[in-house]
């Protein structure tokens, strides 16, 4: 696995070293493509695009899903954020503890944020 700067999606790409990982021997290859990709999306949104920075409260749909729950684990890397999250019910167990607060995703959750 790789983390380069925006050329992931080419077949051939350099970065540096540091940025390289050996991809464990239980992961496949798309396992291990999607991993990445899914931080790195995460990341950009956190980061590049809304300035993530501590205090700040984020959103999260679907938090239950891949890319959802690198966004929940990479607002953890700040302090002070507030995390809420919609998710299938049958998702709330394993990511109860990722989220400051977790919604049913089918149910009306927008009073409850703004409160």
């Amino acid at each position: 696995m790789a983390f380069v700067n925006y050329n992931a999606w080419a077949e051939v790409v350099c970065t540096s070293v540091e940025f390289v990982y050996k991809i464990p021997d239980d992961m496949t290859f798309p396992e291990a493509a999607a991993f990445s990709l899914n931080f790195v999306a995460a990341y950009m949104m956190l980061f590049e695009l809304a300035s993530l920075r501590e205090g700040m409260s984020v959103l999260v749909h679907s938090v239950g899903g891949a890319v959802g729950q690198a966004v929940a684990q990479l607002c953890s890397t700040v302090p002070n954020v507030t995390v809420f999250g919609t998710a299938s019910p049958s998702k709330n167990e394993a990511i109860k503890d990722s989220v400051t607060h977790l919604f049913d995703r089918s149910a009306d959750y927008v009073q409850e944020v703004k409160k």
